[in-house]
């Protein structure tokens, strides 16, 4: 702490302080002003708030989310899960009810952590800041240790649908303090499957032109070993 003029005190933390922190400042007594008059004793509190998310995979915005989506979430902190899953959830265009969100714990989280590790490192590095080693690093701390939540909406999600996975007011830290603002994170469902075939034609009452390829475009990607099955049929 320092004194910036005769007016402003000012305290530089060492470095970012996490989501959950209360923190109280207390005048000294003694303390006079200028013009020799005692200054009343006064304490100042502030928190930094409930926990947030800093980050997201798929990213927010993205309008291609399958049905069953998985979302990674990179929190300020560890969050309290029973108020996650009190004040958090899923809101679905066309859908009157809220969604609630299927919290993923245990081996489950930790291997689909693993398996989208690169994505969970981009996150991990959201949460700490790239070449910040004053609270945490990626060779300090493993990722299934980091607060990425992983969690899905309570049931499948329709084709098309626009979505919004809420974190509500509410959602607190392991020492109690609450988030007070409603964060959003919109998304869309991508397009029902389907499958359309196309080839040349002399004109659009004639058959396919033998001689050149015949063209089936899918409306999202399909296994190799599905798609080996397909058979023309003359």
């Amino acid at each position: 702490g320092r004194w910036a003029d005769a007016r402003n005190w000012l305290y530089d933390f060492d470095q970012d302080l996490p989501a959950g922190i209360e923190c109280s400042f207390k005048t000294k007594p003694g303390l006079k002003t200028f013009a020799g008059a005692e200054v009343t004793p006064q304490t100042f509190r502030f928190s930094t708030g409930g926990r947030s998310v800093r980050g997201a995979w798929p990213d927010e915005g993205e309008e291609r989310i399958d049905e069953a989506q998985v979302f990674l979430l990179a929190l300020d902190a560890h969050a309290d899960l029973a108020s996650v899953r009190a004040n958090a959830y899923c809101a679905v265009d066309g859908i009157g009810e809220r969604l609630p969100l299927n919290i993923i714990e245990g081996k489950e989280r930790e291997r689909i952590l693993v398996e989208q590790r690169n994505r969970a490192r981009v996150l991990f590095e959201v949460i700490f800041k790239r070449g910040n080693r004053g609270v945490a690093s990626v060779k300090d701390v493993r990722l299934v240790d980091a607060p990425i939540l992983v969690a899905s909406c309570g049931r499948p999600l329709p084709a098309g649908a626009n979505v919004r996975l809420v974190w509500g007011a509410g959602i607190k830290t392991s020492t109690g303090v609450a988030t007070t603002e409603v964060q959003t994170l919109p998304y869309r469902v991508r397009a029902q499957f389907s499958a359309r075939f196309t080839c040349q034609r002399v004109n659009a009452n004639a058959g396919c032109i033998p001689v050149l390829p015949l063209q089936l475009e899918f409306a999202a990607p399909v296994a190799r070993g599905i798609a080996s099955k397909i058979e023309l049929r003359a």
